[in-house]
């Protein structure tokens, strides 16, 4: 069980998120065992990945709030920007550097979606995925539809 400053942080975010979750994210939850792990579902509204649906886990360190959460994809995702072997996302935010304990996991959660919906070919994990964002947008979406009917279909 964690202690600190996270746990009661954390229980007092996820009942905002339950009251108002962010647009694109449909479910959200924390684990009852252990509140440093969410589960969420991305739901993005713009093409071509407004077809898809894509479970997440945030984990939280105990020394939350003043350490960035990790957060990364359960469904298998073909993005720019997210790790295909770790499922790690790329969210600039995220980073040790960038983090500011004042931030909140809703805007977190905004900027997943935002990031999910609108690829950054200029910061790819994928150097081979940014290049065909860049260069062939259309293939680089034909092979997302692909993706998300094999891997990621909405139910």
């Amino acid at each position: 069980m964690a202690a600190g400053t996270a746990p009661t942080r954390l229980r007092k975010e996820i009942a905002d998120l339950l009251k108002a979750p962010p647009a694109g994210i449909s479910e959200i939850n924390a684990n009852e065992d252990n509140i440093l792990h969410w589960k969420g579902t991305v739901q993005p509204a713009i093409p071509p990945y407004n077809k898809g649906s894509f479970d997440f886990v945030v984990i939280f360190p105990e020394q939350y709030p003043f350490k960035p959460p990790q957060i990364k994809f359960v469904t298998p995702i073909y993005h720019v920007n997210v790790d295909e072997k770790e499922n790690s996302i790329c969210l600039g935010i995220l980073l040790e550097t960038a983090w500011k304990p004042a931030l909140k996991m809703a805007e977190v959660l905004r900027q997943l979606v935002e990031l999910v919906s609108t690829p950054d070919p200029s910061h790819p994990v994928r150097a081979d995925l940014g290049e065909l964002f860049v260069k062939d947008r259309a293939t680089y979406d034909k092979r997302v539809d692909d993706h998300i009917k094999k891997h990621a279909a909405r139910k």
